[in-house]
């Protein structure tokens, strides 16, 4: 199994380290992941899960979960 860290750059910035030799430093910012689709074998015909660590646009939300929805029931939802 491989090991990822998935995460956001802040910063790149610099340290000196004790015997004043200069450093590049990369800042990462790695926060809670939600696990939003798990693949299998029988239905996708691979393995994987898909995680997400940025929280989406209420608008790109609301069309990818409701668009469907309206076009199955010709744009009414009671």
């Amino acid at each position: 199994m491989k090991k990822a860290i998935l995460a956001t750059k802040v910063v790149i910035t610099q340290i000196f380290d004790e015997d004043g030799s200069l450093i590049p430093v990369t800042v990462l910012q790695a926060g809670p992941c939600a696990v939003t689709q798990i693949k299998t074998v029988e239905n996708d015909g691979y393995e994987a899960v898909q995680v997400g660590f940025v929280d989406k646009k209420e608008k790109i939300w609301y069309n990818d979960h409701m668009h469907p929805l309206l076009c199955a029931f010709d744009g009414y939802l009671y």
